[in-house]
């Protein structure tokens, strides 16, 4: 949790896939802050034969 999307690519690779699955908007005092894009990274990883796929949030 935390980590930048480089410091991943770079310690596991390209992802097999990635899908933007929302936006965040944020609004404070009837101001708009932000919008921030939410993206899913799927990483599959063999272990003993089968492949486990993890989910990654950014």
């Amino acid at each position: 949790m935390g980590d930048l999307k480089q410091e991943v690519r770079l310690s596991c690779g390209e992802p097999e896939r990635t899908e933007i699955i929302g936006y965040i908007d944020k609004i404070q005092d009837n101001e708009r802050i932000r919008v921030m894009k939410i993206e899913e990274w799927i990483y599959s990883a063999p272990y003993y034969g089968k492949h486990y796929y993890y989910s990654l949030g950014f």
